[in-house]
């Protein structure tokens, strides 16, 4: 009976042994695969500084912040907000993309930004974007001051008075328009437009991500359209439809340059967020104007530095061109 006691008991041992081999052989193997998936020869010595013994990539330098924020954490001899270090790099982080359209919304902000486009607020329904004059020969001259949610529907009710009216030709002035919303200009376009492509948006990879179409009713009608370098946007892409289906000619000077979409990527626990540019928008030739802009038929160069709302028939020889066309046009 003593020996098979003590056999019991040599079994035991050798079990907690044994079991105790493969918790440290787990544990060590698992820690060197996430290192070598996910820090690659990014490695924490025994000081736990990271050190570098490869080519410097992302990874590592993930690992180098995650230290730092240790070594700051143990080390550091003022009091600190650990969040505001995070926050900070994060916002270092959008700023070191070089973008000016991509930015970070630090928490309890991002619910401000959503109704805005390009800087406008589009959260009024009633606020007028587009005023009309009329001048003789029946000529429609159409501003659009900025493209909101009721844009589209305005500039139908227009069209639809110069249809009844037979005016002779129209005017669209989109001279410092910064844009707005997308689908408000597409749709002003399309109006316009026959059928056929009005702007094509491209990822990185050069993948189609969306096709902005035109539906066959179109205006058979004289249009020029005004522009400058503060028409920017959604109104550089009903500028450029217009001239590349050459359905309208465009007077002015040079326009912005931002054809770029961007998309929201947000967090509702602390209503924090970034906007990030993800695609490029090309006009129905196929041609980007992003950082470029779109250079008019008939370059005309403002002789006065007021806005546009406050020249006078005589103060803009733009607008001069464009009657003049229109008047002569067969």
């Amino acid at each position: 009976m003593k020996s098979d006691r003590f056999t019991i008991k040599i079994n035991g041992i050798v079990l907690f042994i044994v079991a105790a081999i493969i918790v440290v052989a787990t544990v060590f193997i698992t820690f060197k695969f996430a290192d070598k998936v996910f820090y690659s020869k990014a490695t924490v010595s025994d000081s736990r500084s990271v050190v570098f013994d490869g080519d410097d990539t992302s990874k590592e330098k993930i690992a180098k912040f995650n230290d730092i924020l240790r070594y700051v954490k143990e080390n550091y001899y003022y009091a600190y907000d650990e969040n505001a270090i995070i926050e900070g790099a994060i916002d270092g982080a959008m700023n070191a993309l070089n973008d000016k359209y991509s930015q970070y919304y630090k928490p309890g902000t991002m619910s401000d930004y959503n109704d805005y486009v390009d800087g406008i607020d589009q959260t009024g329904e009633n606020v007028q974007t587009v005023f009309t004059t009329d001048y003789t020969g029946k000529i429609k001259y159409i501003r659009i001051s900025q493209f909101g949610n009721g844009t589209g529907d305005e500039f139908k009710e227009v069209i639809s008075t110069v249809m009844t009216e037979g005016s002779k030709g129209i005017i669209i002035d989109l001279r410092d328009n910064p844009g707005g919303i997308e689908t408000a200009a597409t749709t002003v376009a399309d109006i316009i437009l026959p059928e056929g492509t009005i702007a094509t948006a491209k990822d990185k990879d050069g993948n189609i991500a969306k096709t902005i179409l035109s539906e066959k009713t179109e205006i058979d009608l004289p249009f020029v359209v005004l522009v400058n370098g503060k028409t920017a946007s959604a109104s550089e892409l009903l500028a450029a439809a217009l001239q590349d289906f050459e359905k309208a000619t465009l007077v002015g000077t040079q326009t912005y340059g931002k054809a770029v979409g961007q998309k929201r990527h947000t967090y509702d626990y602390d209503d924090s967020g970034i906007k990030l540019t993800v695609w490029k928008y090309f006009t129905p030739s196929g041609d980007s104007i992003d950082g470029i802009g779109i250079t008019p038929d008939h370059i005309i160069e403002a002789t006065s530095d007021k806005p546009v709302t406050e020249l006078t028939y005589e103060e803009d020889p733009q607008l001069q061109k464009a009657l003049e066309i229109i008047r002569t046009a067969p």
